[in-house]
């Protein structure tokens, strides 16, 4: 089974998936969302863009630098300004 994320509602923590194509995952408070669109947590967010750009061992500027753009990018993507 795949790992339920958190609920788009509240935040909570999703529990349970259902088995049909194109069903949906539950939270701990009740709420019912869509699987195929799971909201990612900012650390998610965070891992799954560092994974997909950053590949090598660069120097302390450069590892900064990009930080700071991942930041911005994960704010982009919420909605924060």
């Amino acid at each position: 089974m795949s790992k339920c994320r958190q609920c788009p509602i509240c935040g909570g923590e999703g529990i349970s998936r259902e088995k049909r194509m194109n069903g949906n995952d539950s939270c701990a408070n009740g709420h019912s969302y869509p699987s195929v669109n799971p909201v990612l947590s900012e650390d998610e967010l965070r891992e799954r863009i560092e994974e997909s750009l950053f590949h090598e061992s660069v120097g302390d500027d450069t590892r900064k630098d990009f930080n700071r753009i991942v930041n911005n990018l994960v704010k982009a993507i919420k909605g924060d300004k």
